[in-house]
């Protein structure tokens, strides 16, 4: 007789390889300096929080890296091998504003992951943006935008299973464009400093919606580390926010 081996879920080992996931992620975390980076350019009342506050990996956030992580790594491992003059993670810096870049050739390479069961036409905006922003400190005119969408297609109620997709944008920027970026850059940096300074985040915008909160049948997902500090106006409290995520 065969015997059958016994099986039963192990949730305290499945809680410890997040826990190491978490510990990785952020002995890798950049260490805290004087510098303002293009990711705090992309959301400056985050950006504050995480200067007066400092941030730590949380279990829960877990779920929103790995995936962006495991494909970062994967493409930039497999282009530098057809292309060695390629640049993995380049750190650049411009005026106390620092980015790393996912590759840089005579072009950058920013690398997304998206949840998304569709593909739209056009990248998301807040892409773009960081996209021209490393174009600005690379001092180059273009750029791939390049988004690796693992659940396109999904279809659950039509039983339609999800597809992995690679879709690719190209984006070019005039050196008039890249003066006005660059300014821009600057600002932003400089509205940053003086709310810190004066210990004033209300003077900064409000961050994109899913920084706050993720919303899912009314059920709160996942909710800022901050959210409780910033307080964002018609999105506290988590009543409220429950309510703008909705709509």
């Amino acid at each position: 007789m065969i015997k059958i081996a016994r099986i039963r879920l192990a949730a305290e080992f499945a809680d410890n390889i997040k826990q190491v996931l978490v510990d990785h992620i952020n002995s890798d975390k950049r260490e805290p300096d004087d510098k303002i980076h293009v990711s705090d350019l992309l959301a400056p009342r985050f950006a504050y929080y995480q200067i007066t506050e400092g941030r730590v990996m949380r279990p829960e956030d877990v779920d929103m890296f790995i995936p962006g992580i495991a494909f970062h790594e994967l493409i930039q491992k497999a282009y530098k091998k057809v292309n060695p003059e390629a640049i993995a993670e380049a750190s650049l810096e411009l005026d106390g504003i620092v980015g790393h870049l996912d590759l840089l050739v005579k072009f950058v390479t920013e690398i997304k992951t998206s949840r998304k069961y569709t593909i739209p036409e056009m990248p998301d905006e807040k892409y773009v943006k960081q996209a021209k922003y490393y174009m600005v400190l690379a001092e180059v005119l273009e750029a791939y935008i390049v988004v690796v969408y693992f659940t396109a297609g999904r279809n659950p109620w039509k039983k339609k299973p999800s597809t992995l997709e690679i879709i690719a944008w190209k984006v070019d920027i005039t050196e008039e464009e890249r003066n006005d970026l660059y300014n821009e850059m600057l600002n932003t940096k400089e509205s940053i400093e003086t709310a810190v300074k004066l210990e004033k985040p209300g003077m900064l915008p409000l961050c994109e919606m899913f920084r706050c909160l993720s919303v899912y049948k009314k059920e709160v997902t996942r909710q800022c580390a901050y959210y409780n500090l910033c307080m964002p106006s018609e999105r506290w409290p988590l009543e409220k926010g429950i309510k703008a995520c909705s709509k």
